[in-house]
Parts: C-alpha cells; structure tokens; sequence
C-alpha cells in the first residue's frame, strides 16, 4: 500500500503545482529550471535503455509473443527520443513538432501489448531476430529521413495521441486490477502504478490551456515517474522474482534438513522420518483424479519412509492438464529432498517455469536442466522425469521425456499397444559444462476409452522387486481394457508384494483414462 500512497502523493503534489498561478513562481521556474526538461529527457533515454536490456533478456529465455512485441516497441520509442533530442539541439528550424509524444505513445502502446497478450503464446527464435534486425533498421530509417527531410509526421495531431492513449491506458489498467484482485501482488501492483501515473499524466496534459515550461516539467515528470515504476515491475518479473523462488527452496531445504537433525536433542529419527513421510505423501495427488474427459488413478508404494519417486497432476487450464513422474537417484532424505525441489521448481510463480507450465513439456525439461546446474548439488545426484500435458478439448496427449528409462504404455480399446517412446531425453543432472542436451516434445492423439499408464522403473523391477516384467503389465492391461480402471489397478497391485517397505525400490504410477 505504500507504493499507493508514493503514488497518490506524487499525482496530488503535480495537480497543486499545476494550478500555481503566481508569478514569482512561475519566473523562478523559468529562470532556473529551463534545463530541466533535458535533464528528464536524458533519464528517460537511460531508463527506456535499461527497460529495452531487462526485456531482451526475458525473450532470450522465455520467446513470448507479449515480450516480443514490447521490446521492439521499446526500440522505436528510444528511437524517436534520439530524434527529438536531436531535432533540438541541431534542426531546430524543423521543430514544428515534438517527436517525444511519438515516443510517448508508442511506450503507452507497448505496456497496452504487454496487457492484452497472454504469457503461454511463444514464438520461434528466429522469428525474434527477423523482429529485432527489422526495427532496428526501421528506427535508423526513421533518422536519416528525419535528418534529410526534418520532419517525419508533419500533419500528426498530438491530442488526438493523448486521447488514444488514455483510452489505451485505462483498458490496460483495467485488465491488470482484474488479474490483481485481492492478492496484493508486487509485480501487478508495480504495473498498475506505472499505468496509473501514465495515464493522469496524458489526461493532465489535456487539461493545459497552454503548454508552457511548468506544464512540460510536470508532464515528463509524470512520464519519468512511470517509466521507473515499468521498469521496476520488469525487473521484478525477469530477474527479482526468480531469485526469491530459487532462495524460497534453498530455505525450505534447510528447513527441512534443520529439523531432521540427529543432534541428540531431538525427537526420536524414526519419527521424523516418518512425519517427513507424511508431509511428502500428502503433496501427492488424491488417489483418484477426475477432470472434464478424463479419469486418473494413482498408486505410490516407497521402499523406505521417504521415497525418491514423485509424480503429480495439476490442472494448467480451462482445457490442459499437466502432469508428470520423476525418479530421484538414490533413496531416503536425499532423494527426497531432491523431488521436492523438483516439485517446487515447477510449481513456481510466473517467471520460471509457469511460463511452460506443461504447456511445452520440453522448455519444461529445459529450463529445469539448466535450474538444477546452477544449485550446489552433489555431482553425483541425479534425476529422470517424463513430463507430458492433455488438452482435455482435443484429446492430444503432449510428452517429452527426461532420461527415464521405461516409457508410458497406451493402451487402446481396439488392443494396439502403443509405446510412447518418440521422445529421447537426457537426464536431469551436473553436466552442464560438457554437454547442454535438447529436449523434444512429442504428440499422439488420444480416442475415447485409451488408457495410458506412466510408471517408474520399480514397477518393472523384478531384480529389487517383488513385482512384475514389462510384458505382463502390458497383458494385463489388455486383459483388463473393457474392466474398470479400478478393477485393472487392483489386478496390478495383486501382482506386487504388499508389506511395508517389502521392495528395495519405489514404485510410484498413475493410470489415465479417456473418456
């Protein structure tokens, strides 16, 4: 709230000066602060620098649409300030009309963009250098002409801009409050700030029946104020954010290794442990899962009180599904601390992995790669996922693989088997220095009664279980294709040894139904 409060303060310190009419005050205003506008002008130039630097940062990792299109409007805004700025301070007998209004509403522009656009529309890299080489090339156009011709938009109404971005403004400011709701959200209410003071400052601008010096300095002031608060809200979203979530899961690792401390002290371990069981267990999904189309069934069987197996299924959508399976080398605390982290880092806010959230299950895998290089885990740690998503509208099942060694098995209504084994993937571990891998996403169309299976390998381990092969999963879901989903689950479990921690492996699976 306190941003609120700056902000407002800010706005009703301008509508005072603005309404001054005394005349001491308005020639000390034009005897000592005539430089001033320049002086706004050239932190605006360095603050829309840094903006254009933050967003060409996120599209190098995040390729959206939204972030795209900002920053090459970004671009041209800078570009039409150097052309003000240059207009006069060598052509002023060209300078009939400001270029900073153009580059005024070409910023309003891209905030309006970066509202309306979804974060899940991603674009192809390539397309993103033929954007940026194009308006580069278009801004030094802009400028060469300006400096042959001396004006560019010679008849361009700056009113008719004003009101355009207001309009502009006030849609974006709407749509940010409605995502904002009641959770104060820092990067939203940066935003909101940022489109506020914008949006009053062309208002105000408006409402001047002349535009002499205090008016130019309250209304760049307005604009510089704004521009600041963008870019806090872009920094946040790219850099500040990122940081805190990473911080956030070092914290609860140390939590969690904190009260599982052998010291004396403490409780006994085995109940620990098993409270740490507990609290595993239950991140899990329900047992039984239903989502408009589609049933899922799932069984988790650790070989210890805590288990380096993981899977989870979560809603992305109106009409996806994401979910996926991971193995965790080792077992115990280790191998449990490493899925919750795993956990942890896809289930994050919007500036990491929520930007996929399945949606791309190989940008997933990659990001999660390149996530997991950075943190201080032991060389010798490791993981294998598959990660996949459902459009419950399409029936189109989307996968990638992450090095897991048994891949999920369709099983149709006809009786075709179909392996879901298009997609080589490479496992989560410290190789980055040698070797950065590449993902890949695959599809398959699901029909009407399709069930398909996902498992980690200890549900086909017969060297450390007491369990069953590949081939007799396979039968038995063929056996079991016109039974119920429940009835094919207690068929396998009958199949595997039932004591508590009876297994020297995990064995965790899911079985998903179309319906």
């Amino acid at each position: 709230m306190g941003l609120y409060i700056l902000s407002l303060i800010v706005i009703l310190l301008s509508v005072i000066f603005a309404s001054i009419n005394d005349v001491k005050y308005l020639v000390f205003i034009d005897k000592y602060l005539r430089i001033l506008p320049n002086i706004i002008e050239y932190f605006k130039i360095a603050f829309l620098s840094v903006l254009y630097i933050l967003i060409n940062t996120m599209i190098k990792k995040s390729r959206t649409l939204k972030f795209t299109i900002v920053t090459n409007l970004i671009l041209f805004s800078l570009a039409f300030l150097f052309i003000n700025h240059f207009a006069r301070g060598v052509y002023a007998r060209y300078y009939s009309y400001n270029y900073k209004y153009i580059s005024n509403f070409l910023l309003v522009l891209a905030i309006f963009i970066s509202s309306i656009i979804p974060n899940n529309i991603l674009v192809k890299r390539i397309l993103q250098i033929i954007l940026s080489v194009t308006s580069i090339m278009i801004s030094i156009f802009f400028f060469f002409y300006f400096y042959k011709n001396g004006e560019i938009f010679p008849n361009l109404r700056v009113n008719d801009l004003s009101v355009i971005s207001i309009i502009l403004l006030l849609i974006s400011v709407l749509l940010t409050m409605r995502e904002l709701g009641i959770h104060l959200e820092k990067e939203k209410l940066l935003k909101v700030i940022s489109i506020s003071v914008l949006c009053f400052s062309e208002i105000l601008y408006l409402t001047f029946l002349s535009f002499q010096l205090r008016e130019i300095i309250i209304y760049e002031l307005l604009q510089l104020y704004a521009i600041v608060f963008f870019c806090r809200f872009i920094f946040y979203i790219s850099i500040t954010k990122e940081l805190l979530e990473i911080k956030s899961i070092k914290e609860q690792e140390r939590e969690y290794l904190k009260n599982t401390s052998t010291n004396k002290e403490d409780s006994d371990i085995n109940v620990e442990l098993e409270q740490a069981r507990s609290i595993q267990q239950s991140l899990l999904p329900t047992k039984l899962i239903k989502y408009a189309g589609v049933k899922i069934l799932t069984e988790f069987l650790p070989c210890e009180q805590l288990s380096g197996d993981f899977y989870d299924i979560y809603k992305l959508d109106k009409e996806n599904i994401g979910m996926f399976v991971v193995d965790v080398s080792g077992h115990g605390v280790s191998a449990a601390l490493l899925t919750m982290y795993c956990r942890n880092l896809i289930r994050s806010g919007d500036n990491i992995l929520s930007k996929y959230r399945s949606l791309k299950p190989n940008r997933n895998l990659q990001v999660l790669y390149d996530e997991f290089n950075k943190m201080n885990f032991p060389s010798g740690m490791h993981m294998v996922m598959f990660i996949a998503s459902y459009n419950t509208k399409n029936k189109i099942l989307t996968y990638s693989s992450g090095g897991l060694n048994n891949v999920p098995i369709l099983v149709r209504k006809t009786g075709e088997v179909i392996y879901l084994d298009e997609s080589e993937g490479f496992p989560i571990c410290k190789m980055k220095d040698y070797y950065t891998p590449k993902y890949t996403s695959k599809e398959i169309q699901l029909l009407k009664d399709d069930r398909v299976i996902f498992f980690t390998d200890g549900l086909i381990d017969n060297f450390k279980n007491f369990t069953i092969s590949e081939d007799v999963l396979v039968d038995l879901m063929l056996q079991y294709r016109n039974n119920s989903i429940e009835s094919l689950n207690n068929e396998i479990k009958s199949n595997i040894g039932s004591s508590k921690y009876k297994n020297g492996d995990d064995i965790s699976y899911f079985i998903m139904e179309v319906l």
